[in-house]
């Protein structure tokens, strides 16, 4: 999600999260794997993924001058 939504390296994720390199594309794998077993979970990853990419909605409130 971070490399698809937020543009993130691999390099930076594991920077960020304090692991060696090596592990992240392990790690990315395996969530790829369990994401393609699981259509609940790759569906509500899918519409987190929608969100973020749409940003934070706005509310705006008009009032009278």
């Amino acid at each position: 999600m971070g490399r698809e939504v937020g543009g993130i390296s691999l390099t930076e994720a594991a920077k960020y999260l304090r692991r060696d390199l090596s592990t992240i594309p392990l790690a990315v794998k395996r969530v790829e794997d369990e994401l393609a077993r699981d259509s609940g979970r790759r569906s509500r990853l899918e519409r987190l993924c929608t969100h973020l990419r749409q940003g934070r909605r706005r509310n705006y409130q008009i009032s009278k001058a």
